[in-house]
């Protein structure tokens, strides 16, 4: 982490990936060398209106770290890896809802 500024922890509503997620993000919280380096939250694979993504928000909230995107569970993202593309390499609007939960993200990113 020494060269970086900002660290992505990708988390999904599991309860495997919230325990450890907990540990690893405080681990890393506790062992920050620098203030200067931003740790951000994307939630992935969320499904609205589940239980699931009930218990990964209140989890979330709890973190001291920001929730900075949230991306749906679609299969868009396996069909275009199966073609070795990404949401930024077709022009379809089928891809226009994925596209807008990254806006955040890459906004975070390029900050």
């Amino acid at each position: 982490m020494k060269p970086a500024d900002k660290v992505i922890f990708p988390i999904q509503p599991s309860i495997f990936d919230i325990h450890a997620t907990h540990a690893f993000v405080n681990d890393l919280l506790a062992h920050r060398r620098s203030d200067k380096v931003r740790f951000g939250i994307v939630c992935m694979r969320v499904r609205e209106g589940t239980l699931s993504a009930d218990h990964l928000r209140a989890f979330v909230e709890r973190l001291k770290v920001p929730v900075i995107g949230q991306l749906r569970d679609t299969q868009n993202y396996v069909h275009l890896a199966a073609h070795g593309m990404t949401l930024w390499d077709v022009g379809s609007s089928r891809f226009e809802r994925d596209l807008e939960q990254w806006k955040p993200i890459v906004e975070w990113v390029d900050a």
